[in-house]
């Protein structure tokens, strides 16, 4: 090794926590992306908590509403908040086709893909199984 590669070498260390913990992709204020990094956000984590939610697409609370707007006006995104789970639920996702939409996220933001699953374990959420898993009894038509 030369002087030089030592030098080049010693000029980053990198420690080992900061080798565990990945970092999360910036989204550029401008990218077509936040969009959509919004919409999963708001599917995936179980919460209507707009610091939770902000925090998930990396956006501002202004920003979340914006989008949420245009979301609504331009692709026909219609979204129910349901004060008693206190989370929103995607009813119609208009011209979007929500599967195709977070597998999309979950290729180009790897990281902050896992950090919104983290935080949907973290707010609580119960799988949609769970979620209707109650007693069906109220929906079967008596013959």
């Amino acid at each position: 090794m030369t002087r030089q590669n030592k030098k080049q070498i010693s000029d980053n260390p990198v420690t080992y926590h900061e080798m565990q913990a990945p970092s999360l992709e910036p989204v550029p204020a401008k990218s077509p992306h936040r969009k959509y990094l919004v919409l999963v956000a708001l599917h995936m984590v179980h919460s209507d908590d707009p610091d939770l939610l902000c925090e998930a697409a990396d956006c501002s609370e202004r920003t979340l509403h914006y989008v949420k707007n245009r979301l609504r006006d331009q692709d026909g995104v219609v979204f129910n908040h349901d004060r008693n789970a206190k989370r929103y639920f995607v009813i119609e996702t208009g011209v979007l086709d929500l599967p195709k939409v977070v597998e999309m996220m979950r290729k180009l933001y790897p990281n902050r893909f896992a950090y919104i699953q983290d935080l949907r374990e973290k707010s609580g959420a119960a799988d949609e199984q769970q979620l209707w898993s109650g007693d069906e009894s109220e929906f079967n038509i008596a013959g």
